[in-house]
């Protein structure tokens, strides 16, 4: 099996938009292709190609036994003979690769930050022998790759500036505060079990505890899953993904502690043999991440002391500095249409339309769609929206005289700590039925007797890609979240599959009752839509992102009273990112998903923004299917050209333009929640005093 490292086309562990850059400057001929590492997960890699003036990125899987192939393709020993096949034949491909995309002489392939190939080595060495793996066993070096890599990556972390190993909160703090706590500035301290990543922020320090699941992987609550914390600092280094900020300046434990902690064998890094320079006066001058490392400017090292296939590449990288372009136009469609959603890599047929951003054809147009591009629209502060909210929420809500019922408040706080009994859950009828499994109606009797309505929703076992375990641990994380308006999980029923016990919500999914209630007053629609701002603010603050908001997914329990369902079940699922491949048309939620979703699946609170204002057109549209008669292919390029839903009916230019605001193409234009909250009973307050409020909202 050849290795990577040698290939001058291989470009290392670089981001999908870093290929896009190198491919555009090397003119985006067709066939122009390069080989990149997965920053994602370890032993993955990823081909990136141009193809009709756009670049089509193909994911490149390691399977169990070693071998490699892109989805639903041919099994190659490694990525290199894969590329090497792709080169005569289409096999899948849009087009043969033809022209090597080469990195610049003398630039090696780039790998973690903070690492360069001397400790990479080392790690190996130290990984192999962690595994039982001789020094030149080839074979069972390939046959475990992925183990070994994630293995190698583990090793390396604690060779970094910003692991301090174990320290208390207290002193993490002390460091940083020491250093000037400016945005960005960043350690991680372990603890047992897992590690704690400190984030200054605005003067203060955050704390996010990242978890550990069975199969090893660390994720920060409601965030994407890591093999190891080199990839979690380089991920998170690139993007904010749900981070108050992105990491921008390791906090040097150098400067603290005379020495390294080195488990692997290999030597500190020169600076660490210095006297330890603890600062106390003013902060030293900023330096970038790259320049942090002890390790920068290492020059690359051509010499490999061990056998290691494919492990050994790279130096440090930085990372960007400036906003990321925007995102890449729209991939042509599938050969059939209108067989579902669009499949990301698309493997498409050339001769069918393209984005509007290419030279196809364009989208015939169509009534959902405002057809001009929308301004940026100014967000206001968190802090200036926060200032008022609950007053005039509380305005509004006494305007309609709404009644804080039982299921305001938390009647399950005795039970949610306990495991619920199956035999004392009664099963009647089904409820409704969705991507995740169905809900029934269900009669739990308590230890005293007492009998209570719930609505059990029992997951299909053929969707869990997540191990049982895991499914419940998400669960039990999501008993914790505590709202007046979001479905509190009361417990979980372990039969022969997984059942969450929830509150019940009498009148179902909001569109449905929408559509059967359509002279309900748009001002009350209104103040529906202001309790899910609200509950999504919950949401938000928690850090907790819903991946599926949308009209189907909110439950009323009364016409003044609704609840946020399903938050967190496509990530407790092991769905994820990949949800969007569910089958039936207008079933799968593309509909729903904000442009980062789809190309860089990504998902965070702004992406459930972008969802929410589809949520609000759905319900003061009474129910309607947002984009009907539309497949994913044409809604996705004119969501490129700048074109969104029209106004509703009925709806006036102020809750429009809280709309608008939700859709705003980079997401660090769209409102927080708590912004969006106060945004809405502001627009709603300023309705309420108009002529037009009496005559026309409240009928």
């Amino acid at each position: 099996m050849a290795d990577p490292l040698f290939q001058h086309w291989f470009h290392g562990r670089i981001t999908r938009i870093e290929a896009e850059e190198i491919l555009a400057r090397n003119g985006k001929k067709d066939g122009l292709y390069l080989l990149r590492e997965s920053t994602a997960s370890a032993g993955s890699y990823a081909l990136s190609m141009c193809h009709n003036n756009k670049i089509i990125h193909y994911h490149i899987q390691r399977h169990s036994d070693g071998t490699v192939a892109i989805e639903d393709g041919k099994k190659f020993p490694g990525p290199v003979e894969l590329i090497h096949h792709h080169r005569t034949c289409l096999d899948g491909l849009l087009a043969r690769l033809t022209e090597p995309c080469n990195r610049l002489p003398g630039v090696p392939p780039k790998t973690y930050s903070g690492a360069n190939q001397e400790h990479i080595k080392d790690a190996a060495i130290a990984a192999m022998a962690s595994m039982g793996i001789q020094d030149g066993d080839e074979t069972t070096a390939t046959l475990m790759r992925a183990k070994l890599e994630s293995a190698i990556g583990s090793v390396l972390h604690k060779n970094q500036i910003w692991f301090h190993g174990v320290i208390s909160r207290e002193e993490a703090e002390r460091r940083l505060a020491t250093l000037g706590c400016q945005n960005g500035m960043f350690l991680i301290r372990e603890r047992d079990p897992g590690y704690v990543l400190g984030l200054c922020y605005e003067g203060s320090v955050v704390h996010y505890l990242f978890d550990i699941d069975q199969q090893e992987r660390l994720s920060i609550k409601s965030g994407p899953k890591f093999d190891n914390l080199m990839l979690a600092v380089d991920h998170y280094s690139q993007r904010e993904d749900g981070l108050l900020c992105k990491l921008s300046e390791p906090c040097s434990m150098e400067l603290f502690e005379t020495g390294r902690r080195i488990s692997m064998g290999a030597r500190p890094p020169s600076v660490s043999d210095q006297e330890p320079r603890i600062v106390t006066g003013n902060r030293p001058p900023s330096r970038s991440f790259n320049d942090s490392s002890p390790f920068a400017g290492n020059p690359f090292l051509q010499g490999r002391t061990t056998n290691v296939p494919d492990l050994l590449h790279g130096v440090p990288r930085s990372p960007p500095r400036n906003p990321p372009p925007p995102l890449p136009s729209v991939p042509p469609p599938e050969s059939n249409r209108n067989s579902g959603p669009p499949r990301l890599p698309p493997r498409p047929s050339p001769a069918l339309p393209v984005s509007p951003r290419g030279r196809g054809a364009q989208p015939p147009p169509s009534p959902f769609f405002k057809e001009r591009k929308l301004p940026a629209s100014p967000t206001p502060s968190a802090a200036a929206a926060g200032a008022s909210g609950g007053a005039a929420f509380e305005a509004i809500y006494d305007s309609i005289k709404m009644k804080k019922s039982s299921f305001y408040f938390n009647q399950f706080k005795d039970m949610q700590a306990k495991k619920l009994k199956s035999e004392n859950l009664r099963l009647e009828r089904e409820l409704g039925h969705g991507n995740f499994g169905s809900v029934l109606k269900g009669e739990y009797t308590k230890a005293n007797g007492e009998k209570i309505p719930v609505a059990v929703k029992k997951l299909k076992s053929e969707e869990m890609n997540n191990p049982r375990s895991e499914i419940i641990h998400e669960a039990e994380v999501m008993m914790k979240l505590d709202h007046q308006n979001i479905v509190r999980i009361i417990g979980i029923c372990k039969d022969t599959t997984v059942m969450l016990v929830m509150e019940l919500a009498p009148e179902g999914p909001l569109h449905k009752y929408l559509k059967k209630h359509k002279s309900l007053p748009m001002f009350k629609i209104f103040i529906i839509m202001l309790q899910v701002a609200e509950g999504m603010q919950y949401l938000e603050n928690m850090q907790f992102v819903h991946r599926d908001l949308a009209a189907r997914n909110i439950l009323v329990v009364n016409e003044d009273f609704v609840k946020i369902s399903d938050f967190g079940m496509s990530r407790a699922m092991g769905a994820g990112s990949d949800y969007y491949k569910a089958g039936k048309p207008g079933k799968w939620p593309l509909k729903w998903y904000a442009p980062e979703c789809i190309y860089y699946r990504k998902f965070s609170s702004k992406s459930d923004v972008w969802s929410y204002g589809v949520t609000l057109w759905e319900a003061t549209s009474y129910g309607k299917k947002p984009y009907e008669g539309l497949n994913g292919q044409v809604i996705l390029e004119k969501i490129e050209a700048g074109y969104r839903l029209q106004c509703p009916e009925n709806v006036p230019p102020n809750v429009y333009e809280v709309m608008r605001s939700c859709w705003e193409y980079r997401e660090e234009r769209r409102p927080t929640f708590q912004s969006l909250a106060q945004q809405l009973a502001d627009a709603l307050m300023e309705l309420k005093n108009t002529e037009e409020y009496q005559t026309q909202y409240l009928v």
